[in-house]
Protein backbone atom coordinates (compact mmCIF):
# COMPACT_ATOMS: atom_id res chain seq x y z
CA UNK A 1 0.00 0.00 0.00
CA UNK A 2 1.31 3.00 -1.14
CA UNK A 3 1.69 6.52 1.31
CA UNK A 4 -1.41 8.34 -0.04
CA UNK A 5 -3.20 5.06 -0.17
CA UNK A 6 -2.75 4.68 3.97
CA UNK A 7 -3.36 8.15 4.66
CA UNK A 8 -6.82 8.20 2.46
CA UNK A 9 -7.54 4.79 4.57
CA UNK A 10 -6.81 6.58 7.42
CA UNK A 11 -9.12 9.61 7.71
CA UNK A 12 -7.22 11.09 10.62
CA UNK A 13 -4.04 10.99 9.33
CA UNK A 14 -2.44 13.41 6.90
CA UNK A 15 0.60 13.10 4.68
CA UNK A 16 2.28 16.92 4.26
CA UNK A 17 4.75 16.33 1.61
CA UNK A 18 7.04 18.99 0.15
CA UNK A 19 10.42 20.06 -1.08
CA UNK A 20 10.95 23.18 0.67
CA UNK A 21 10.14 24.21 4.38
CA UNK A 22 6.87 25.88 5.89
CA UNK A 23 6.61 28.58 8.05
CA UNK A 24 3.92 28.99 10.49
CA UNK A 25 3.23 32.52 11.81
CA UNK A 26 0.74 32.42 14.22
CA UNK A 27 -0.45 35.45 16.66
CA UNK A 28 -3.86 35.58 18.22
CA UNK A 29 -7.40 34.90 16.20
CA UNK A 30 -4.89 35.10 12.70
CA UNK A 31 -1.97 33.57 11.15
CA UNK A 32 -0.09 32.14 7.75
CA UNK A 33 2.08 30.34 6.30
CA UNK A 34 4.95 30.94 4.30
CA UNK A 35 7.27 28.99 2.07
CA UNK A 36 10.85 29.56 3.52
CA UNK A 37 13.63 29.78 0.44
CA UNK A 38 17.48 27.21 1.71
CA UNK A 39 19.56 28.47 3.53
CA UNK A 40 20.13 32.13 4.39
CA UNK A 41 17.79 32.96 2.24
CA UNK A 42 15.14 31.11 4.07
CA UNK A 43 16.52 32.23 7.88
CA UNK A 44 16.53 35.92 7.06
CA UNK A 45 12.80 35.17 5.82
CA UNK A 46 11.95 33.85 9.74
CA UNK A 47 13.68 36.84 10.75
CA UNK A 48 11.21 39.06 8.90
CA UNK A 49 7.91 37.73 10.23
CA UNK A 50 9.59 37.73 13.68
CA UNK A 51 10.36 41.40 12.87
CA UNK A 52 6.71 41.74 12.03
CA UNK A 53 5.46 40.20 14.84
CA UNK A 54 7.52 42.73 17.39
CA UNK A 55 6.35 45.66 15.18
CA UNK A 56 2.81 44.88 15.45
CA UNK A 57 2.48 44.43 19.39
CA UNK A 58 4.83 47.24 19.69
CA UNK A 59 1.71 49.75 18.29
CA UNK A 60 -1.22 48.20 18.79
CA UNK A 61 -1.13 46.03 22.54
CA UNK A 62 -1.38 48.14 25.67
CA UNK A 63 -2.24 44.86 27.82
CA UNK A 64 1.22 43.57 27.23
CA UNK A 65 2.76 46.85 27.65
CA UNK A 66 0.44 47.05 31.06
CA UNK A 67 2.77 43.57 31.94
CA UNK A 68 6.01 44.94 31.07
CA UNK A 69 5.51 47.98 33.14
CA UNK A 70 4.14 45.68 35.97
CA UNK A 71 8.05 43.49 36.06
CA UNK A 72 9.20 46.63 36.26
CA UNK A 73 7.18 48.19 39.40
CA UNK A 74 7.47 44.89 41.08
CA UNK A 75 11.44 45.15 40.54
CA UNK A 76 11.35 48.90 42.08
CA UNK A 77 12.30 50.37 38.83
CA UNK A 78 11.21 53.25 36.75
CA UNK A 79 11.65 55.25 34.23
CA UNK A 80 14.98 56.68 35.84
CA UNK A 81 16.34 53.64 36.25
CA UNK A 82 19.29 52.62 34.91
CA UNK A 83 18.49 50.95 30.93
CA UNK A 84 20.60 48.41 32.30
CA UNK A 85 18.75 47.44 35.28
CA UNK A 86 15.20 47.79 33.19
CA UNK A 87 16.73 45.61 30.62
CA UNK A 88 17.83 42.77 33.03
CA UNK A 89 14.68 42.39 34.90
CA UNK A 90 12.56 41.88 31.41
CA UNK A 91 15.80 39.48 30.49
CA UNK A 92 15.40 37.49 33.27
CA UNK A 93 11.80 37.20 33.22
CA UNK A 94 12.03 35.41 30.36
CA UNK A 95 14.68 33.36 30.58
CA UNK A 96 12.24 31.80 33.14
CA UNK A 97 10.30 30.56 30.32
CA UNK A 98 10.47 27.08 29.27
CA UNK A 99 12.73 26.93 26.06
CA UNK A 100 10.68 23.78 24.15
CA UNK A 101 13.00 22.47 20.68
CA UNK A 102 9.52 22.84 17.67
CA UNK A 103 8.35 18.74 17.39
CA UNK A 104 9.97 17.45 14.01
CA UNK A 105 7.79 17.60 11.06
CA UNK A 106 6.73 19.16 7.38
CA UNK A 107 7.30 23.15 9.59
CA UNK A 108 8.59 25.52 11.80
CA UNK A 109 6.58 27.88 13.17
CA UNK A 110 7.10 31.41 15.28
CA UNK A 111 4.10 32.85 17.16
CA UNK A 112 3.68 36.65 18.97
CA UNK A 113 4.40 37.12 22.68
CA UNK A 114 1.01 36.60 23.64
CA UNK A 115 1.27 33.01 22.53
CA UNK A 116 4.62 32.35 24.03
CA UNK A 117 2.87 33.37 27.19
CA UNK A 118 -0.17 31.65 27.12
CA UNK A 119 1.20 28.03 26.45
CA UNK A 120 4.22 28.79 28.80
CA UNK A 121 6.97 27.59 26.36
CA UNK A 122 8.81 28.30 24.03
CA UNK A 123 11.71 27.67 21.07
CA UNK A 124 14.36 30.23 20.12
CA UNK A 125 12.15 31.94 18.04
CA UNK A 126 8.97 32.21 20.26
CA UNK A 127 11.17 33.63 22.80
CA UNK A 128 13.57 35.98 21.13
CA UNK A 129 10.17 37.25 19.96
CA UNK A 130 8.49 37.56 23.57
CA UNK A 131 12.08 39.63 24.78
CA UNK A 132 11.88 41.71 22.16
CA UNK A 133 8.40 42.75 21.90
CA UNK A 134 8.47 43.17 25.91
CA UNK A 135 11.78 45.36 25.11
CA UNK A 136 10.20 47.72 22.75
CA UNK A 137 6.78 48.18 25.05
CA UNK A 138 9.48 49.81 27.77
CA UNK A 139 11.13 51.67 25.25
CA UNK A 140 13.88 50.36 23.49
CA UNK A 141 15.16 49.28 19.86
CA UNK A 142 15.68 45.57 20.33
CA UNK A 143 17.59 43.79 17.59
CA UNK A 144 17.47 39.81 16.31
CA UNK A 145 20.95 38.45 16.06
CA UNK A 146 21.29 35.47 14.06
CA UNK A 147 23.88 33.02 14.61
CA UNK A 148 25.73 30.03 13.27
CA UNK A 149 27.37 26.83 14.86
CA UNK A 150 27.71 24.32 12.61
CA UNK A 151 29.29 24.19 9.53
CA UNK A 152 26.79 21.33 7.63
CA UNK A 153 24.28 24.55 8.58
CA UNK A 154 23.27 25.92 5.41
CA UNK A 155 21.15 28.83 7.32
CA UNK A 156 21.54 29.84 10.92
CA UNK A 157 21.01 27.88 13.44
CA UNK A 158 20.07 29.62 16.75
CA UNK A 159 18.72 33.41 17.23
CA UNK A 160 18.90 35.83 19.75
CA UNK A 161 18.23 39.30 20.83
CA UNK A 162 20.38 42.22 21.45
CA UNK A 163 20.08 46.16 22.44
CA UNK A 164 22.45 48.82 21.62
CA UNK A 165 23.06 51.34 24.44
CA UNK A 166 24.99 54.42 24.52
CA UNK A 167 27.26 52.26 26.90
CA UNK A 168 27.68 49.60 25.04
CA UNK A 169 25.90 46.58 23.14
CA UNK A 170 23.98 43.96 25.23
CA UNK A 171 23.17 40.67 24.03
CA UNK A 172 20.55 39.00 25.74
CA UNK A 173 19.65 35.00 24.95
CA UNK A 174 16.88 33.84 26.57
CA UNK A 175 17.69 30.49 25.63
CA UNK A 176 21.00 30.81 28.03
CA UNK A 177 19.65 29.80 31.27
CA UNK A 178 22.31 30.06 33.65
CA UNK A 179 24.07 33.19 32.03
CA UNK A 180 23.58 36.75 32.71
CA UNK A 181 22.56 39.58 30.70
CA UNK A 182 25.67 40.32 28.13
CA UNK A 183 26.49 36.62 27.55
CA UNK A 184 26.65 35.44 23.95
CA UNK A 185 28.53 31.81 22.98
CA UNK A 186 32.04 32.23 21.64
CA UNK A 187 31.20 29.55 19.16
CA UNK A 188 29.52 31.23 16.33
CA UNK A 189 30.71 30.82 13.31
CA UNK A 190 28.99 33.30 11.46
CA UNK A 191 26.63 36.09 12.79
CA UNK A 192 23.96 38.50 11.34
CA UNK A 193 22.45 41.42 13.31
CA UNK A 194 18.81 42.05 12.29
CA UNK A 195 17.38 45.44 13.08
CA UNK A 196 13.80 45.12 13.90
CA UNK A 197 13.07 48.73 13.80
CA UNK A 198 14.61 50.99 11.43
CA UNK A 199 17.75 50.00 10.46
CA UNK A 200 20.85 47.90 8.55
CA UNK A 201 21.60 44.60 7.99
CA UNK A 202 25.50 44.27 9.89
CA UNK A 203 27.62 41.39 10.20
CA UNK A 204 30.97 40.77 11.89
CA UNK A 205 31.95 37.97 10.23
CA UNK A 206 31.39 39.06 6.57
CA UNK A 207 28.85 38.09 5.60
CA UNK A 208 27.77 40.53 2.43
CA UNK A 209 24.85 43.37 2.00
CA UNK A 210 24.37 42.44 -0.84
CA UNK A 211 23.23 38.59 -0.31
CA UNK A 212 21.66 39.73 3.18
CA UNK A 213 19.54 42.28 1.54
CA UNK A 214 18.87 39.93 -1.42
CA UNK A 215 17.60 37.24 1.14
CA UNK A 216 15.78 40.10 3.22
CA UNK A 217 13.97 41.53 0.00
CA UNK A 218 12.78 37.72 -0.65
CA UNK A 219 11.38 37.06 2.78
CA UNK A 220 9.68 40.60 2.45
CA UNK A 221 7.74 39.64 -0.46
CA UNK A 222 7.66 35.98 -0.51
CA UNK A 223 4.07 34.12 -0.38
CA UNK A 224 3.55 30.41 -1.07
CA UNK A 225 1.35 31.76 -4.24
CA UNK A 226 5.01 33.56 -5.15
CA UNK A 227 7.08 30.72 -6.00
CA UNK A 228 8.94 31.92 -9.09
CA UNK A 229 10.07 35.23 -7.53
CA UNK A 230 13.67 36.02 -8.39
CA UNK A 231 15.97 37.40 -5.95
CA UNK A 232 16.33 41.08 -5.54
CA UNK A 233 19.75 41.92 -5.77
CA UNK A 234 19.94 45.64 -3.73
CA UNK A 235 19.08 46.22 0.11
CA UNK A 236 16.00 47.63 0.29
CA UNK A 237 14.24 48.96 2.93
CA UNK A 238 12.42 45.95 3.68
CA UNK A 239 12.15 47.44 7.53
CA UNK A 240 10.68 50.45 8.31
CA UNK A 241 10.20 52.15 11.33
CA UNK A 242 6.57 51.99 12.38
CA UNK A 243 6.54 52.72 15.92
CA UNK A 244 9.05 53.48 18.17
CA UNK A 245 8.58 53.90 21.79
CA UNK A 246 12.18 55.92 22.28
CA UNK A 247 11.19 59.15 21.30
CA UNK A 248 8.45 59.01 23.38
CA UNK A 249 9.97 57.71 26.63
CA UNK A 250 13.05 60.69 25.55
CA UNK A 251 10.01 63.16 25.91
CA UNK A 252 7.80 61.49 28.96
CA UNK A 253 11.95 62.09 30.41
CA UNK A 254 11.98 65.80 29.50
CA UNK A 255 7.98 66.41 31.10
CA UNK A 256 9.09 65.32 34.40
CA UNK A 257 11.90 67.48 34.27
CA UNK A 258 9.78 70.43 33.50
CA UNK A 259 7.38 69.67 35.99
CA UNK A 260 10.07 69.68 38.46
CA UNK A 261 11.64 72.72 37.21
CA UNK A 262 7.85 74.58 37.54
CA UNK A 263 7.19 72.68 41.06
CA UNK A 264 10.75 74.46 41.83
CA UNK A 265 9.52 78.37 40.47
CA UNK A 266 6.23 77.60 42.49
CA UNK A 267 8.22 77.28 45.43
CA UNK A 268 10.29 80.15 44.71
CA UNK A 269 7.20 82.28 44.53
CA UNK A 270 5.78 80.71 48.00
CA UNK A 271 8.79 82.17 49.81
CA UNK A 272 8.38 85.80 48.22
CA UNK A 273 4.84 85.19 49.11
CA UNK A 274 5.46 84.33 52.76
CA UNK A 275 8.94 86.28 52.91
CA UNK A 276 6.06 89.60 51.82
CA UNK A 277 8.28 90.71 49.21
CA UNK A 278 5.11 90.30 47.12
CA UNK A 279 1.31 89.97 47.47
CA UNK A 280 -0.64 86.77 47.68
CA UNK A 281 -2.54 87.59 44.68
CA UNK A 282 0.91 88.62 42.46
CA UNK A 283 1.93 85.39 43.72
CA UNK A 284 -1.18 82.96 41.98
CA UNK A 285 -0.88 85.15 38.95
CA UNK A 286 2.84 84.19 38.92
CA UNK A 287 1.87 80.68 39.39
CA UNK A 288 -0.67 80.68 36.82
CA UNK A 289 1.93 82.39 34.00
CA UNK A 290 4.80 79.71 34.88
CA UNK A 291 2.10 76.60 35.01
CA UNK A 292 0.81 78.29 31.55
CA UNK A 293 4.28 78.82 30.20
CA UNK A 294 5.16 75.33 30.73
CA UNK A 295 1.69 74.14 29.02
CA UNK A 296 2.76 76.00 25.78
CA UNK A 297 6.48 74.52 25.92
CA UNK A 298 5.04 71.03 25.79
CA UNK A 299 2.61 71.55 23.17
CA UNK A 300 5.07 73.41 20.62
CA UNK A 301 7.88 70.81 21.66
CA UNK A 302 6.61 67.28 21.91
CA UNK A 303 6.18 65.47 18.83
CA UNK A 304 4.07 62.78 20.86
CA UNK A 305 0.57 64.21 21.49
CA UNK A 306 0.23 61.71 24.41
CA UNK A 307 3.32 63.22 26.10
CA UNK A 308 2.06 66.67 25.71
CA UNK A 309 -1.67 66.09 26.91
CA UNK A 310 0.00 64.28 29.68
CA UNK A 311 1.49 67.21 30.71
CA UNK A 312 -1.76 68.63 32.30
CA UNK A 313 -1.95 65.72 34.60
CA UNK A 314 0.15 67.79 37.03
CA UNK A 315 -2.35 69.94 37.33
CA UNK A 316 -4.90 67.77 39.61
CA UNK A 317 -2.46 65.25 41.03
CA UNK A 318 -1.90 65.27 44.45
CA UNK A 319 0.39 68.05 45.20
CA UNK A 320 -0.02 69.36 42.05
CA UNK A 321 0.06 72.39 40.60
CA UNK A 322 -3.54 73.13 41.60
CA UNK A 323 -2.94 72.49 44.75
CA UNK A 324 0.14 74.64 45.10
CA UNK A 325 -1.91 77.64 43.15
CA UNK A 326 -4.04 77.59 46.12
CA UNK A 327 -1.89 77.18 48.73
CA UNK A 328 -0.01 80.30 47.74
CA UNK A 329 -3.65 82.36 47.53
CA UNK A 330 -3.93 81.52 51.05
CA UNK A 331 -0.04 82.92 52.30
CA UNK A 332 1.13 85.90 53.25
CA UNK A 333 -1.55 86.69 55.80
CA UNK A 334 0.92 87.54 58.56
CA UNK A 335 2.69 90.64 56.49
CA UNK A 336 -0.89 92.83 56.69
CA UNK A 337 -0.14 95.69 59.49
CA UNK A 338 -3.04 97.65 60.78
CA UNK A 339 -3.36 101.60 61.69
CA UNK A 340 -3.44 102.23 57.70
CA UNK A 341 0.64 101.94 57.70
CA UNK A 342 2.14 100.09 54.35
CA UNK A 343 3.56 96.98 53.65
CA UNK A 344 4.22 94.59 50.54
CA UNK A 345 0.26 92.81 50.92
CA UNK A 346 -1.01 96.59 50.70
CA UNK A 347 1.30 97.91 47.60
CA UNK A 348 -0.37 99.53 44.85
CA UNK A 349 -0.66 98.14 41.48
CA UNK A 350 2.39 100.25 40.36
CA UNK A 351 3.94 99.54 43.52
CA UNK A 352 3.60 95.73 42.94
CA UNK A 353 4.94 95.95 38.72
CA UNK A 354 7.65 97.74 40.67
CA UNK A 355 8.84 95.18 42.56
CA UNK A 356 6.97 92.25 42.45
CA UNK A 357 7.22 91.39 38.66
CA UNK A 358 10.99 91.15 38.10
CA UNK A 359 10.87 88.54 40.74
CA UNK A 360 8.10 86.82 38.90
CA UNK A 361 9.61 87.29 35.19
CA UNK A 362 12.88 86.24 36.85
CA UNK A 363 11.62 82.65 38.28
CA UNK A 364 8.79 82.39 35.04
CA UNK A 365 11.75 83.18 32.37
CA UNK A 366 14.17 81.15 33.62
CA UNK A 367 12.80 78.18 33.86
CA UNK A 368 10.47 78.63 30.42
CA UNK A 369 14.33 79.33 28.77
CA UNK A 370 15.28 76.29 30.47
CA UNK A 371 12.40 74.19 29.28
CA UNK A 372 12.83 75.58 25.74
CA UNK A 373 17.01 74.24 25.58
CA UNK A 374 16.28 70.81 26.39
Amino acid sequence: MTNSAAANSNPITRVVRTTRPLLRVSRPYEGHYVWLRKGKEGSLQTAVEMAKLVRHDAVSDEGLERFAVQKLIDAKLDSHSRPEDIIEVIFRFVQTIPYIYDPAGSFDSVQDARHTLAKGYGDCDDLSVLLATLLALVGYKPRFVLAKYKEQTEGFDHVYVDVALPTGRIALDPCSRSHAAGWESRQAIERLTFPIFAGRLSSSFGFGPAVAGAGAATGAAFSPLTLGLSLIPTLIPFIKGLFSRTAQRAEETSRDEWKAQVHDGMLKIQQAVDSCQITSQAGVAAAKELVTRYYQACDQNFSKKSVAQSCRNAETEPGGFAEREARIGSSGGSCAVGGGGTSALSLSSAGVAGISWPVILLVAGGVYLFMRSR
